[in-house]
């Protein structure tokens, strides 16, 4: 984000969610997405998970945070809105059109200041590294707050744009 409020990390390709083994010509409508916002101690840099947004299962690309007049905003390409699983110079590009995300982060916080999350058990490495001892910690976490972009109005928009864009600005 513009003043490094997040490191933002979303997930390039859709997944199962929730996680299980499935085959994947069943990807379409099953798959989904999310990106992650990792908030950063502005005094001495530290990161932790704070949400995720969930999206759908599309996939993700290049991405911009909002600046000046667009701050509190972070823009990002989409394709494959087909959700299409092979031959995808081909299957990956019939729709006419396909999305930026803006996502709305400074709704974000909202929603999760008045409690508008699910929370899920995860497992992941929290892992912080000691400028002193040059060796790093690791705690696993067992949760992660999320926000259904489905299901929390002006969160994300969805805006049509021409077939697999690459970046936006």
């Amino acid at each position: 984000t513009e003043n490094t409020e997040y490191v933002i990390a979303g997930t390039r390709f859709g997944i199962p969610m929730p996680q299980r083994d499935m085959s994947i010509a069943n990807r379409k409508g099953n798959f989904g997405a999310s990106f992650s916002f990792l908030s950063v101690d502005q005094n001495n840099g530290e990161m932790d998970l704070s949400f995720q947004i969930r999206v759908p299962g599309f996939d993700y690309d290049l991405a911009h945070p909002g600046r000046g007049k667009s701050h509190g905003w972070y823009f990002v390409t989409s394709y494959n809105t087909e959700e299409a699983h092979s031959l995808l110079e081909v299957n990956a590009s019939q729709n006419d059109k396909d999305f930026i995300a803006a996502i709305n982060w400074k709704k974000a916080e909202e929603y999760i200041k008045s409690g508008d999350f699910t929370t899920e058990q995860t497992e992941y490495a929290h892992n912080i590294y000691d400028e002193n001892t040059h060796t790093a910690t690791s705690t696993i976490k067992t949760e992660v707050r999320v926000l259904d972009a489905t299901k929390l109005p002006g969160l994300v928009y969805f805006l049509p744009t021409p077939k697999s864009p690459h970046g936006c600005d």
